[in-house]
């Protein structure tokens, strides 16, 4: 039997420094809140701290796998 060692959050890619940051902590309404964003929607960057515009269609699914 296998198990998953990681786990998903909507993210987008920045649109300054292109690292790929999760929008919102990893709860399971995390999905349910992305429907309730405006489109296009501000996101800070959790890296360079740059604030932005996205669209809701830059939206993808971040797979985060803890260290070991």
């Amino acid at each position: 039997m296998s198990r998953s060692l990681g786990y998903k959050r909507p993210g987008v890619e920045c649109e300054n420094c292109h690292e790929p940051f999760a929008l919102f902590s990893a709860t399971v309404q995390d999905f349910q809140t992305v429907r309730a964003l405006p489109d296009p929607f501000r996101a800070r960057c959790a890296y360079c701290d740059h604030e932005a515009t996205y669209p809701k269609s830059s939206i993808y699914t971040l797979v985060v796998v803890p260290d070991r």
